[in-house]
């Protein structure tokens, strides 16, 4: 008997997870980081916005997918979170400590599943991430 799996779905869990760690590296980091510039307060606001796009696509919040339409495409939203994997990564240079290892841990993760979404979309050929939905036998 086959049975479906939604990957959409699971795609959207997988964002949701890494969009709090997203949104917590943010907040601690214009937390702890000071204010010693404005490059330590708007890099940490932009990580916060990055992480809250990942979840209003991942709601399908409408303004946001009509702005923002890469967010409800597999590929585009592969790339983002590549993008978003990358930044996570960047975060994780510096002193040593818990959160620079979880950035950095999370960041190839994600950078990882971007690819994955990429790879899934032109693969499969499906667009968007709703209509990912895949057979089993």
């Amino acid at each position: 008997m086959a049975g479906q799996i939604n990957t959409g779905k699971i795609i959207k869990k997988v964002n949701l997870i890494f969009a709090a760690v997203y949104i917590f590296s943010g907040i601690w980091s214009l937390i702890s980081g000071g204010f010693s510039g404005i490059v330590t307060v708007f890099i940490p606001i932009c990580t916060i916005l990055f992480g809250l796009m990942m979840v209003a696509g991942d709601f399908e919040i409408k303004i946001i997918l009509e702005n923002c339409g890469f967010l409800d495409n597999l590929v585009g939203r592969g790339l983002f979170n590549m993008f978003c994997g990358g930044q996570l990564i960047m975060a994780a240079n510096g002193t040593d400590s818990t959160l620079n290892l979880i950035n950095g841990i999370c960041g190839w993760i994600l950078f990882a599943v971007g690819i994955a979404l990429i790879g899934y979309g032109v693969c499969t050929g499906k667009k968007k991430v709703s209509d990912a939905v895949q057979a089993v036998a």
